[in-house]
């Protein structure tokens, strides 16, 4: 009698915790609040964490707005590509050598900050990811309409006006915070078309920063003028 009445009690506790009952995580048990505005990164690792470790098959989030930093998030040394020169990155969802897991956002929206990458899978098979969005509260480009262009210069209709500015003859994408001495230079673009929905070939780096200046026309409008490529 007192082996079942221990045994019961243990079971309380582990339901509590929601650690290992049945195969599904539950994030919220870890800390991660939807529509809190608060940083998820290290609820959500300690989340993952778990259900890797214990090897459960699904990650669960309820139904809302997560919102990621890079406090508390996972650092991973990760290159994106051949001229990356940053080594460490903060990774909001890291999966890792894991066989069949699902991670379900029942209808979530992910908005990452400042600078971090949203997903990493690695070393892994037979991962599903469902019923989410991901965006950025402040994306580190700039969209832009070409109103005209010539040997020598571009004109520019910005998609959003205080998402830039024009300093030193440089164009300037801000970030979130816009804090004094945190805007990027702008030092290249990529041509998109439109119509067909893909980048178009051969205009990928096509200003050289050293070689261009900028200057705003208007709130919406800039120019961009100098040594260019003029393909697309």
């Amino acid at each position: 009698m007192h082996w079942l009445y221990t045994a019961i009690i243990a079971s309380s506790a582990i339901l509590m915790r929601g650690e290992a009952i049945g195969q599904a995580v539950d994030v919220s048990l870890y800390g991660a609040t939807p529509n809190s505005a608060q940083n998820s990164s290290p609820s959500v690792a300690r989340a993952i964490d778990f259900a890797l470790r214990h090897h459960r098959s699904k990650i669960l989030f309820k139904r809302g707005r997560y919102d990621f930093w890079p406090q508390g998030a996972v650092i991973r040394h990760l290159f994106i590509s051949n001229h990356d020169g940053v080594a460490e990155r903060a990774v909001a969802i890291s999966i890792e050598h894991v066989s069949g897991l699902e991670l379900d956002g029942n209808g979530s929206e992910f908005v990452f900050h400042d600078s971090m990458l949203p997903i990493v899978i690695s070393h892994s098979d037979r991962v599903t990811l469902r019923n989410f969005s991901i965006d950025y509260a402040s994306p580190h480009i700039v969209q832009a309409k070409v109103v005209s262009k010539n040997d020598g210069f571009v004109d520019l209709h910005m998609d959003s006006p205080t998402s830039y500015r024009v300093k030193d003859d440089h164009l300037f994408i801000l970030t979130e915070d816009d804090s004094p001495g945190s805007e990027q230079v702008a030092r290249g673009s990529v041509v998109f078309d439109p119509e067909g929905r893909w980048l178009v070939a051969g205009t990928g780096d096509n200003w050289e920063v050293d070689k261009t200046t900028a200057k705003r026309i208007d709130r919406e409008t800039l120019i961009v003028a100098g040594h260019l490529q003029q393909e697309g």
